[in-house]
């Protein structure tokens, strides 16, 4: 692919596929300018086009919408001369195009559209399932980014040797996804950080009572368990039975 969306055009459909291209970036731009001087052309400042008639009866908003989108497809286009493109790019190029030649369809003509009680329950159906369907599908990649954030705020802390925000996070992470291996090694190492740093601390204080045995005790559990869950979830994972050695390791 070249350094452009027009370089790549040429790469993979072809003189063809960008000769396209270009036919619908210049006709639709040509087109949405002559519309949006139709204002002036009325005013007699430019000679009115014979072809675009009809089309100089746009109200004041619809005018502004077609500037905005000419003038917004215009930027996107020459982007893609200097720049390469990504899906959202593309859809938005494909978005205000269609917008454009929304505008310019001088006939516009309209069927009527009419369900049978039978056709219009099974589409509510099946309407209604692709939003049930569709609801947990996002719900689930929502959970996965909020874990895969929780993860990166435990790490982004740990530099600074906060420990405590460190273990919550990645609690929080393991709550949002607890399917991914990952997470749960990554766990077990925070919390072998967790009884270096709070063993130093305690022995620092010189006083290790009940309560800061219990605290070791429980990062020594977390640690662990999350190891062995770790194990469990990816038995194949070579990294997960290190991290299990290493913890186990650190810990005798």
């Amino acid at each position: 692919a070249g350094s452009s969306r027009l370089l790549t055009d040429l790469a993979t459909v072809g003189a063809l596929g960008t000769a396209a291209f270009l036919a619908a970036v210049i006709l639709s731009l040509w087109y949405t300018a002559r519309i949006t001087l139709m204002p002036l052309m009325a005013e007699g400042d430019l000679p009115k086009p014979r072809s675009l008639k009809q089309s100089a009866g746009l109200s004041t908003d619809s005018h502004y919408l077609l500037v905005a989108g000419g003038l917004a497809l215009t930027v996107l286009t020459v982007g893609y001369l200097f720049y390469n493109a990504n899906m959202p790019l593309n859809f938005l190029w494909f978005f205000l195009l269609a917008f454009a030649s929304s505008f310019l369809a001088t006939h516009k003509n309209s069927q009527p559209f009419r369900l049978t009680p039978l056709l219009l329950l099974t589409s509510t159906i099946a309407f209604a399932a692709l939003a049930v369907f569709g609801s947990g599908v996002v719900l689930v990649y929502l959970q996965k980014y909020a874990a895969n954030i929780n993860y990166r705020q435990a790490v982004s802390v740990l530099p600074a040797r906060n420990i405590d925000e460190s273990v919550a996070h990645i609690r929080k992470a393991l709550g949002n996804n607890k399917s991914l291996d990952f997470y749960f090694r990554q766990s077990s190492l925070i919390s072998l950080a967790a009884i270096r740093q709070k063993t130093a601390q305690f022995q620092q204080q010189g006083n290790i009572g009940e309560k800061e045995k219990n605290t070791i005790a429980s990062f020594v559990s977390l640690a662990i368990n999350d190891a062995n869950m770790a194990i469990a979830l990816g038995p194949k994972n070579a990294f997960n039975w290190s991290a299990k050695g290493y913890v186990c390791q650190n810990l005798v």
